[in-house]
């Protein structure tokens, strides 16, 4: 049997994408009993989860890491049309936390299966699938370069550039806000007890943010479809992540 923590669903939401993605291959490969040739599985996307295709039991999962938040009723619809547009049988949704009630009685409607948190770590626990260590993460850059991996490689490399600047201006911590299409990391200057800092990831780009005394105020937006990158850049978040900085010591 593997070994499931008992802070198992904190652990799971703490993975990072590739670790996730590897606990989720073994639970569904055990379940269905399928081999690994026979899992198709979608790159990992921050804003619209993981897909896993098991064509010899024409079954789609779909698995979502939040830190908070429910699925809802609408995310369950749109996922029995996906079902529905690849002529498959089955729709299995999984997610680190949980459903609300309006989905729940939809889920029951449209024939699909839920697995919140706690029901994985005993489904987990039943097939004998082993949770790992969350891997710690050492600075910003090594979290940005996960959520924008599925950009263009020259917003990647833009994303990398903003983030080595921020974190040259600080001691930070950070923390990740998951939304139906997008993933927020918000960037925290060490001991205080607010964010200072979004930067906002999407499958349209990328977005900063600094906080000032009226509220967010955004700095930065970079297509991911080809716009034009400031020459400026780089100057102009400096600056403003200074400035809020300065504004809130």
């Amino acid at each position: 049997m593997g070994y499931v923590p008992e802070d198992c669903a904190d652990r799971i939401r703490g993975l990072d994408s590739e670790a996730f993605q590897s606990v989720l291959r073994s639970f569904v490969a055990a379940r269905w009993d399928v081999g690994d040739d026979q899992i198709d599985v979608s790159p990992p996307s921050p804003a619209r989860g993981t897909d896993v295709v098991i064509a010899r039991h024409a079954t789609l999962v779909h698995a979502r890491r939040y830190a908070q938040g429910a699925i809802s009723a609408n995310q369950l619809r749109e996922l029995a049309l996906l079902r529905d547009r690849r002529t498959l049988d089955t729709l299995v949704v999984v997610t680190t936390t949980g459903y609300t009630e309006d989905a729940l009685d939809l889920a029951a409607e449209a024939d699909i299966e839920c697995i919140d948190g706690n029901r994985l770590c005993r489904l987990l626990e039943r097939y004998g699938v082993a949770v790992p260590e969350s891997r710690e993460r050492t600075d910003l850059a090594s979290t940005v370069a996960e959520l924008s991996v599925y950009w263009p490689e020259s917003l990647q490399e833009t994303a990398r550039e903003v983030a080595a600047c921020i974190d040259g201006l600080g001691e930070f911590e950070y923390g990740l806000d998951r939304g139906d299409y997008s993933t927020d990391l918000d960037v925290i200057l060490v001991g205080a007890d607010r964010p200072t800092i979004k930067l906002r990831f999407s499958t349209a780009g990328l977005l900063l943010y600094v906080r000032r005394p009226m509220g967010w105020r955004r700095v930065v937006a970079v297509s991911a479809h080809g716009g034009h990158r400031p020459s400026d850049l780089l100057d102009r978040v400096r600056g403003a992540v200074q400035e809020s900085l300065d504004s809130s010591a």
